[in-house]
């Protein structure tokens, strides 16, 4: 069969990340804001991974499989959606155009079509609920490609899932800059799913459980990439890279062990880390990550079911690491449900007094599957998908105004970037260090 997996895509955007809901940069609508965003969106591109591990599968089932990117599929048998939401516009409208032009069947991966099925019932042949790749395995012909809202088996071992295939993808733009130099950088996931509650996060919804891949797999996909694409940095895309600290130092080990020599950076939790876990993974090749702060108001995080870690070891980690040469993107929430005035001003003088390498605000954004989404859904106010993106303010918190909520992202987006420390702390490490 010859399959198309369809993507209607714009620059900025980022699919794979927000847990595959997918996620753009538009901080605010200042002049400055808008020059950031122009920045950023020209300097980072990054594929899906979960197209990479569709077409391997696909491939591996004998199938012809093709990126169609911004266009009508035209001449396949099957049409594969990794819904988004922050192109649910446009590719309904894309779907509607293959429905009405084609006659293709369509088939609805990922999140959104996981948590909101019913937003494809009229339009998609086929929504897959959960783990897409144990569905996709196993057909051959569309007469065995089961019809309606399916339920996947879980994937019990994912060290027996095929290395992603990403000749679908000119790879050689892969890029992950200004965190990682050196092109073209992979995705690899070493872990799915998070075990932490943090109510508005994606990665712990229903349909996804914690599981880790072997490090003696996850190098062998690594030595992989580097002899069929040449790869040269390395994205891993755990929600929470090292929740195992085992499992972490093992593969670090091993990355050295086997002589991998490459620049590498993940997301983590500053709670985490110590000393010697910073120390094995810098000398695996760690030269970025990214951590979660989300807020100085610690009672406004447990009241979301986020454990908040302990201040003094949070900016002892962060500035460990930074000595050593890893570069620290903390990442920000505003407009969270208590948050007030106050507590967003704070959190963005804490974030100046941190001075990180690189900072994010997004905008607490209720998401499809979420406790947080259920817990606020009566005060949803825009439901238009595409602004669920983390950079537009779509529900009423308890105590500040959706104007306040969206001033304080473009203002601490500003304040932070357009100041003297930032700036030598930028050319220092994109200049200065190599990674």
């Amino acid at each position: 069969m010859k399959i198309a997996l369809l993507d209607i895509w714009k620059p900025g955007d980022k699919k794979d990340f927000n847990s595959g809901y997918g996620t753009t940069f538009t901080p605010g609508d200042s002049f400055l804001a808008r020059v950031l965003a122009r920045l950023r969106s020209s300097n980072e591109y990054l594929p899906l991974l979960n197209y990479g591990y569709t077409s391997a599968v696909l491939k591996r089932n004998g199938h012809e499989v093709q990126l169609v990117m911004n266009e009508l599929p035209v001449g396949y048998d099957l049409v594969i959606l990794h819904a988004s939401l922050i192109r649910h516009t446009e590719e309904i409208e894309m779907l509607e155009r293959i429905r009405r032009e084609q006659g293709t069947p369509i088939c609805v991966i990922g999140p959104l079509g996981s948590e909101w099925p019913h937003l494809f019932d009229l339009i998609a042949d086929l929504v897959i609920i959960g783990d897409a790749e144990t569905v996709l395995a196993n057909f051959n012909t569309l007469d065995q490609l089961p019809r309606g809202r399916v339920h996947a088996a879980a994937i019990e071992n994912l060290d027996e899932l095929p290395f992603p295939d990403w000749s679908i993808y000119d790879y050689r733009k892969f890029t992950q800059f200004p965190l990682l130099k050196k092109n073209p950088v992979v995705m690899i996931q070493g872990s799915r799913s998070c075990p932490y509650k943090c109510n508005y996060c994606p990665y712990i919804t229903p349909t996804k459980n914690y599981k880790t891949r072997s490090p003696e797999n996850v190098i062998a996909e690594i030595k992989h990439m580097k002899s069929t694409y040449g790869a040269k940095s390395i994205l891993f895309r755990d929600p929470v890279f090292g929740i195992k600290k085992p499992w972490a130092l093992e593969l670090c080990k091993l990355m050295v062990q086997e002589k991998i020599d490459m620049p590498w950076a993940c997301e983590t939790r500053t709670d985490r880390l110590d000393e010697e876990m910073i120390d094995v993974m810098y000398e695996a090749g760690l030269r970025a990550m990214k951590v979660g702060i989300e807020s100085s108001d610690e009672e406004i995080l447990r009241n979301l079911k986020r454990k908040p870690p302990a201040i003094e070891h949070q900016d002892r980690m962060i500035h460990y690491a930074e000595k050593k040469g890893i570069a620290v993107a903390a990442f920000y929430i505003v407009g969270l449900l208590d948050d007030t005035v106050e507590t967003m001003e704070q959190t963005l003088k804490d974030a100046i007094r941190l001075n990180p390498s690189f900072a994010n605000f997004n905008l607490c954004t209720p998401l499809p599957g979420t406790e947080f989404y259920e817990q606020v859904k009566d005060r949803i106010y825009d439901f238009n998908l595409n602004h669920y993106d983390n950079y537009h303010s779509v529900f009423t918190a308890n105590k500040a105004t959706p104007e306040q909520i969206t001033y304080y992202q473009d203002r601490s987006m500003v304040r932070f970037y357009f100041r003297p420390g930032f700036v030598l702390k930028a050319l220092n490490h994109m200049f200065l260090r190599r990674n």
